[in-house]
């Protein structure tokens, strides 16, 4: 039985090349994709570090070579949870059935595909579910980087369009059905596809306090490198 009331699982996919964030390909190579999913997913821990009393887990699926790549990825101590299942329905489910299960009064589920993600939207889902039986962070794709619960809901996810924009809609609509107050965050946006990462770099340029260290740095490494490629030979470092 745990001490603390809230649990916050954190869903991300093994930064692995060719198997992570494959629609950014290209304009970034499978290892450049990899590395980006890396880093916004130890963004995403960090945030969800300072969070007061709450745990934490990172969920991910079991395909080969995820254990031992996240094992040097992740802090130590990290407390990793295996969420398989044939679609996102299925692993959403099961998280929130095993933090209810383990005495947890809320659970949230959160992506790490919203690298631009305050931790004050987070404080606030921690504090909104002291009062509320749901809350959901929308993103601008129609979709949501954050769903929290204070008890369980077995039919929530069953049969969502989860792949069109209809998703956010289709979910606040389920919480009615099941009786759910509910209460709506902040939006942010998924970095899924080009546009959107065309759209993380232009928050970097004009607003570089925005973007968290690990992504700010690797973005400021890939500028490096490629001015670095573009300059002539005799203007080289």
């Amino acid at each position: 039985m745990t001490t603390r009331q809230t649990l916050a699982i954190l869903f991300a996919q093994p930064p692995l090349p060719g198997r992570v964030k494959t629609r950014l390909v290209p304009p970034l190579t499978p290892e450049e994709a990899a590395l980006l999913s890396e880093a916004f997913l130890l963004d995403t821990l960090d945030n969800l570090a300072l969070l007061d009393e709450v745990d934490l887990w990172v969920a991910y699926p079991s395909i080969p070579g995820a254990r031992e790549h996240m094992a040097r990825v992740l802090p130590p101590g990290t407390v990793e949870m295996a969420a398989d299942g044939v679609d996102l329905e299925q692993r959403l489910e099961a998280g929130f059935e095993r933090g209810f299960a383990a005495g947890y009064r809320a659970v949230l589920a959160v992506s790490s595909d919203s690298p631009l993600l305050p931790v004050e939207s987070l404080r606030r889902a921690v504090e909104r579910l002291r009062r509320r039986d749901a809350v959901i962070g929308p993103c601008v794709d129609g979709g949501y980087y954050l769903i929290g619960l204070t008890r369980p809901a077995p039919t929530l996810f069953r049969a969502l369009p989860w792949t069109r924009p209809a998703l956010f809609g289709a979910t606040t609509h389920r919480l009615d059905e099941l009786a759910m107050a509910w209460e709506t965050l902040p939006a942010a946006f998924d970095v899924d596809v080009p546009p959107d990462l065309i759209r993380l770099v232009t928050t970097w340029r004009k607003e570089p306090d925005r973007v968290p260290a690990r992504t700010s740095r690797l973005l400021a490494e890939w500028l490096a490198d490629r001015l670095e490629r573009r300059a002539p030979d005799g203007e080289r470092p």
